[in-house]
């Protein structure tokens, strides 16, 4: 198995996609499962850009999308607690 090589600084850019997509998607007034697959599909469409046309490895991409995730359902699950 590859090891990432993504920096701290890339998996913050990706966590700040992660709120961009999530507070997109908190406007549908979504339920968290409906809007956990949401933010999951559009992420995943994200990394795969950016594997095919980008170079991005595979491992890189679980890093990123693993930072993107992780941030944008803290916000959708925050909107739940409110």
């Amino acid at each position: 198995m590859q090891k990432a090589h993504v920096s701290e600084a890339e998996k913050s850019l990706m966590a700040d996609i992660g709120i961009e997509y999530a507070e997109n998607i908190k406007k549908k007034s979504l339920p968290l499962d409906a809007a956990a697959s949401e933010l999951a599909d559009r992420i995943s469409s994200f990394i795969s850009i950016s594997v095919t046309e980008g170079g991005l490895s595979m491992a890189d991409a679980k890093a990123c999308a693993a930072a993107a995730l992780e941030a944008g359902v803290s916000v959708l699950a925050r909107e739940i607690v409110k």
